[in-house]
C-alpha cells in the first residue's frame, strides 16, 4: 500500500503542514495543491498505520507472528525496513546500494541521518560509490 500511494506520503517527507500553509504557490492548480495536500497525506498516513481490529476464534486472541519486524519513520508505520528502505529511494531519489550500505553501517535507528547523508549523492557510478561511502565514513567519524 505504501507503494501505491508513495506520492502522496513524500509530501510529508518533503514538506511540514506549516510550510505548505506559509508557501508562496500562485495559480489556482497550486492553490488547489495548497490547500488538499497535507490533508491527503495524513489521511494517506492513517491508513497506512491502520492496525485493524484483533482476531479471534470463539473469543480466544490469535497470535499472529511474522518474521518482518514493522518499522516506523515519519509517522509512518510500514512492514519492514525493506519497505521503508523502498520508499525512502524512491522518494528522496537515494542511491539505493549507497543508502544501504550507510544504513547498514549506521543502524536503523538513524534512519533520517543515512537519509540526509545519502541525499548528497544521486546517481553515483559504481568507483564513486565507493570513494562517496569512504567519504561518509570519514565524516561520521567512522
Amino acid at each position: 500500500m505504501a507503494t501505491k500511494h508513495q506520492k502522496t506520503l513524500s509530501i510529508g517527507s518533503n514538506w511540514t503542514k506549516k510550510e505548505l500553509e506559509e508557501s508562496e504557490l500562485e495559480g489556482s492548480a497550486f492553490e488547489g495543491f495548497k490547500r488538499s495536500a497535507w490533508p491527503m497525506f495524513e489521511m494517506m498516513q492513517a491508513r497506512i498505520n491502520y492496525q485493524g481490529w484483533p482476531l479471534m476464534i470463539d473469543n480466544v486472541l490469535l497470535e499472529i507472528e511474522s518474521d518482518n519486524e514493522s518499522f516506523e519513520f515519519d509517522g509512518v508505520v510500514y512492514v519492514s525496513l525493506d519497505d521503508a528502505v523502498v520508499h525512502a529511494v524512491k522518494t528522496f531519489f537515494l542511491d539505493e546500494a549507497l543508502f544501504t550500505r550507510v544504513l547498514s553501517v549506521l543502524g536503523k535507528n538513524k534512519f533520517s541521518q543515512a537519509i540526509r547523508l545519502c541525499r548528497l549523492y544521486p546517481n553515483l557510478t559504481a568507483k564513486t560509490r565507493e570513494e562517496v561511502f569512504l567519504e561518509i565514513l570519514d565524516s561520521i567519524g567512522i
